[in-house]
């Protein structure tokens, strides 16, 4: 984390582990930090991978601001063009400037 801070770099949790405390040790260093709030395919069915876009969106309206991840397979790959072709009322970021909206809505590690 400290040559992250000495580069400017951030430090982004995927959570993929249970206890993650990276997050936390980051934004006590002082380096931009936020973990996701949603595992696109965690469970890869379509049903499933179409629910979790879903539940994106519904994290995102609620707090303003939310991150997803999600493995580079074909049918992730394939709804997600799907779902971004359409209006959901949110809007697509990059994910930096994701992490300084959780960051300036208190919606980093601490809040949770």
């Amino acid at each position: 984390m400290a040559r992250l801070k000495t580069k400017g770099l951030f430090f982004f949790d995927s959570r993929t582990g249970p206890g993650s405390q990276a997050e936390r040790v980051a934004l006590d260093m002082g380096v931009m930090s936020a973990g996701r709030d949603i595992f696109l395919d965690d469970v890869p069915g379509e049903a499933e991978v179409a629910a979790q876009l879903q539940a994106l969106v519904r994290e995102a309206r609620r707090t303003g601001v939310a991150i997803a991840i999600g493995h580079p397979r074909d049918a992730t790959l394939a709804l997600l063009k799907k779902f971004l072709a359409q209006d959901h009322g949110v809007t697509l970021v990059p994910l930096d400037e994701a992490m300084r909206l959780k960051a300036s809505r208190g919606l980093a590690f601490a809040a949770r």
